[in-house]
């Protein structure tokens, strides 16, 4: 995560030197690498709460307190979100399913039940990209997590066995960690199906920039509102940032994984 005052410009390469084969005495003809650049710029999600005089006296415990707790819960899940899914309109940044470019494992026409030759796909899918490398691992939600491990062989066995998992620890899908998130979707659509398909993500995470600007989080109390003549107090809290993928190939994704 980083930390900023003004726009970001994140520079990223583009193109590759070219190399030659030269003979004896000859001179390397001069060939330069390319760059471009993807451009962050601050976006502001906020909420705002309020509570009366009366609440204010009665509540134990502190009731400022649990609206602090709750306004910090609810925008940490609004980034995430975004992260994940946004479309980059009505002011969100654009989430990785949405950014153009990243790698994509289908399914099928109506979506497929989810099996573990398509997070091979995925893996492959980045591999064949020679992005494969670096804090890679797999994100989805608890519906595909919970399908997996379900999931036998031909002899009825388990293929990730209830031995294989350690409670509070992430699971591990083909060697490569899985975090889980409710965030990542599980309403899409593909050809008859509609609403139920789940997404799994795979990539290596160091390649999504998250920039935030100034303090991470801003919360303020306003006891002079527009409720101040009823003694209610305002409270809101605030976040500016950005999200961007350096290398679209450093992801892939599949929307359309059935689990029921």
């Amino acid at each position: 995560m980083i930390i900023l005052t003004s726009n970001l410009d994140v520079p990223r390469q583009s193109g590759l030197t070219s190399t030659y084969w030269v003979s004896e005495g000859s001179n390397i003809t001069e060939s330069n690498a390319t760059f471009d650049k993807i451009s962050l710029t601050p976006k502001t999600v906020g909420a705002l709460s309020s509570w009366t005089r009366i609440q204010e006296l009665q509540a134990t415990p502190d009731l400022e307190q649990l609206v602090r707790n709750d306004l910090t819960n609810v925008l940490a899940q609004a980034i995430d979100s975004v992260c994940i899914q946004d479309t980059g309109s009505n002011n969100q940044p654009t989430g990785i399913l949405n950014v153009t470019g990243i790698n994509s494992v289908a399914g099928g026409s109506s979506g497929a039940s989810i099996t573990y030759d398509h997070l091979a796909d995925l893996i492959a899918a980045v591999s064949q990209d020679n992005a494969d490398s670096g804090r890679t691992g797999f994100l989805t939600n608890n519906q595909v997590l919970t399908k997996l491990l379900k999931t036998k062989d031909s002899d009825g066995n388990y293929l990730l066995g209830p031995g294989s998992m350690t409670a509070g620890a992430p699971a591990t899908l083909w060697g490569r960690r899985c975090e889980i998130s409710q965030q990542v979707p599980s309403n899409l659509s593909k050809g008859n199906v509609s609403g139920t398909c789940s997404a799994v993500i795979y990539g290596n995470w160091a390649d999504l920039v998250v920039a935030q600007w100034r303090s991470p989080l801003d919360i303020l109390v306003n006891p002079y509102g527009s409720s101040y003549a009823a003694g209610n107090v305002e409270i809101r809290a605030m976040s500016s940032l950005d999200i961007g993928v350096r290398h679209p190939e450093s992801f892939a994704a599949m929307k359309d994984a059935l689990t029921a």
